[in-house]
């Protein structure tokens, strides 16, 4: 059994899009990502998968590049759901928050890279969704170390972000950008 499931069952795992390759192929990202959430899968983690992510750096959603790589490894679309329009966090939270509403998921499972797990965990919260973490660990080397920094960067403005963006009389809880979300302990 997984460390991540020997006490809870979960409805969805939450799988949040990364950059393709300019032909629409995945991105090293997100080869990372959809990984550790199929093997996660494969372990009966749990019964779906929730792919998100619009397009960018493509015309094809990085949601649909995930399914193709999911049904590529036998996975049907009854257990995938897709978000295709998100191209940031914020959007990715909004729009899975209503996603895992309508198909009624409450035990989600989010699968990002670490260092972007403190302010996707902090984000998600703030549109009702209390996902548990499931890091992708990333080396710190080359493009990891650009990403790491950019990360520590976009952790100071998103609170921020994330009170513009939510109407009036939302209450934002738990904006705890900083705190590294350890799942294991």
């Amino acid at each position: 059994m997984h460390p991540l499931t020997r006490d809870r069952a979960f409805d969805v795992i939450i799988v949040l899009g990364a950059a393709q390759r300019k032909d629409g192929s995945p991105g090293p990202a997100m080869v990372r990502r959809m990984n550790f959430a199929l093997e996660l899968m494969a372990q009966g983690v749990a019964p779906v998968l929730l792919l998100s992510g619009g397009p960018t750096s493509t015309d094809v959603a990085e949601a649909e590049t995930m399914r193709q790589m999911a049904l590529s490894q036998n996975l049907t679309d009854r257990q995938l759901l897709c978000e295709l329009k998100s191209t940031t966090t914020l959007e990715n939270a909004e729009n899975c928050a209503a996603l895992l509403k309508h198909h009624k998921r409450h035990r989600c499972l989010l699968v990002t890279d670490h260092f972007h797990m403190p302010r996707a965990i902090a984000t998600f919260r703030a549109f009702g969704v209390d996902p548990e973490a499931a890091p992708v660990t990333v080396p710190l080397t080359g493009p990891g170390c650009v990403f790491y920094l950019r990360e520590r960067l976009a952790r100071l403005v998103y609170p921020w972000r994330i009170k513009k963006h939510l109407r009036a009389g939302r209450t934002i809880t738990q904006l705890d950008f900083n705190k590294e979300q350890n799942p294991h302990g």
